[in-house]
């Protein structure tokens, strides 16, 4: 096994957030080091798609990229007909490491330290980041311009016949049943990891093709939708406020227009799927929600 490439922001995934890293690509391993990185994958590979590649059962004695983070502790796994991982700049070294994988991260580290702008490059990613979760929904191009259709659709959703984004809505708003009382998310989230799996299936008119996106990241953003919740339930808990003269209706009104307003198009659809996962809360706080991602909905850019 060698190493003469370097990839420095690399993006890998973590727990449902965008990563950026530094990583060596591992070259010509044999089948005993194969088998032993496949070994080793099930402590530390995170990258949903790499698990997905190597729980595919046409993995076995195919070629498979390894790419293994400078700390040692990230697996980045591809298949010989997948493009590499985005995101990567490429580096060839002047030189080649080999050996087992605990000599070469060894020995890269002192190679790398010989050339100072190019450890300052490599050690820049060379830690856990913070993560992101990416950025993928413009509420302006969505199919469905009708917010009231969209609910719908989810309330109603079949888990093996419905479309991408839908059962992506269903998992990240955390919908448990439907009307009939069925488990409704359990199945959705087995469909989408199945999706998953089959990478080569193109689903390019989606906000969530599910051949790209992982559970562990549609999971993240219903955690992320469910911090918002609290926040907005925090900070405009009483619905009776008008009632009891604490605010004008106009404050409180332009108060939640300027909160909203401060949210992307991502963080405000995650909150709208969490707050009407059941049903639709008849108040005021429930129209000023609505009518903020509808008018979103309704404009339209032009390119």
């Amino acid at each position: 096994m060698i190493v003469r490439h370097l990839l420095t922001k690399l993006e890998h995934e973590v727990r449902g957030k965008k990563h950026v890293g530094s990583f060596l690509r591992l070259e010509q391993l044999n089948a005993w080091e194969q088998e032993e990185m496949r070994k080793l994958a099930e402590t530390k590979v995170f990258d949903p798609r790499s698990l997905a590649n190597l729980s595919s059962d046409e993995s076995e004695g195919q070629f498979l990229d390894w790419y293994v983070s400078i700390d040692g502790n990230y697996l980045v796994v591809r298949g010989d007909q997948e493009p590499p991982p985005v995101g990567q700049d490429f580096e060839y070294l002047n030189y080649f490491v080999e050996g087992t994988l605990s000599e070469i991260l060894k020995q890269i580290r002192v190679r790398i330290y010989e050339n100072a702008a190019q450890a300052r490059r490599v050690f820049k990613h060379a830690g856990l980041s913070a993560g992101k979760i990416p950025k993928r929904i413009k509420l302006s191009q969505l199919r469905e311009v009708n917010l009231e259709t969209v609910l719908d659709r989810i309330r109603n959703a079949d888990p093996f016949g419905s479309p991408d984004d839908i059962l992506a809505y269903v998992i990240i708003s955390g919908r448990e049943k439907d009307e009939w009382g069925k488990d409704i998310l359990a199945m959705c989230e087995k469909e989408a990891s199945n999706r998953f799996a089959n990478p080569d299936f193109e689903n390019s008119d989606s906000l969530f093709p599910l051949n790209q996106v992982s559970v562990d990241e549609l999971k993240a953003r219903r955690i992320r939708g469910m911090e918002t919740l609290a926040k907005f339930n925090n900070k405009f808990p009483a619905v009776t406020c008008f009632e009891n003269r604490i605010v004008s209706y106009d404050e409180w009104h332009w108060n939640v227009r300027e909160f909203l307003a401060g949210m992307s198009d991502d963080i405000l659809a995650e909150l709208l799927l969490v707050f009407f996962k059941g049903s639709v809360e008849p108040t005021e706080r429930s129209k000023v929600l609505f009518r903020e991602a509808s008018e979103r909905i309704s404009r339209r850019v032009n390119y």
